[in-house]
């Protein structure tokens, strides 16, 4: 229809931060005034006890919060009318007008967070997923392939004499992937002046 999703992802019976967003905000009259007109609001919830859910709120509701990679509540993602996500938000304080105020903003800039997104994912995912292989390659996997066949009274210390050497090998790739990253060309939206 057009308009901007509010996703909420929650933990109702056990989220404090959670509670005082649904309490202060997501509740208020204010609020819901506020940007109803501008947004479809969608509730995800995650308790510890999963009879608050209904069944197929039980086996949709990880896949979910898996599919958008919540790692914490309460998160609250603005989506644009194409599901594509712009911006993560959560708790704020100031009330009910105040945060329907902080979403509107964020719905004004929608093209350009957009866009933004766009780049990002473009330029800067790449290289953030190419640091994260490097130190799962030459720390994470060397240590796991050097303790896993110890006792476990000795792994520890299987991993204090070799993760020296790890961290150097790790530094010396690093080092490589930044200077390859800052060689990279890209748009002047992103460099910027």
């Amino acid at each position: 229809n057009g308009k901007y999703l509010y996703v909420c992802f929650s933990g109702s019976d056990w989220c404090g931060w959670c509670r005082r967003l649904e309490k202060e905000v997501l509740s208020k009259p204010k609020f819901l005034a506020g940007v109803t007109n501008d947004f479809e609001l969608v509730y995800i919830d995650s308790p510890n006890d999963p009879t608050l859910l209904s069944e197929r709120a039980r086996m949709e509701n990880p896949k979910l919060v898996e599919r958008y990679d919540v790692h914490g509540f309460p998160t609250a993602l603005v989506l644009d009318s194409e599901g594509g996500v712009l911006t993560q938000t959560g708790y704020r304080e100031g009330g009910a007008k105040k945060y329907a105020k902080h979403l509107m903003e964020i719905r004004a800039k929608g093209p350009a967070l957009r866009e933004e997104a766009k780049l990002v994912e473009q330029y800067i995912t790449p290289f953030d997923d190419k640091m994260r292989a490097i130190v799962k390659e030459t720390i994470i996997d060397k240590i796991t392939a050097a303790v896993k066949d110890l006792p476990e009274s000795e792994q520890e210390a299987k991993v204090k004499e070799i993760t020296p050497a790890l961290e150097a090998d790790c530094l010396v790739e690093v080092a490589a992937a930044l200077a390859e990253f800052q060689a990279a060309e890209f748009p002047e939206s992103i460099v910027g002046e």
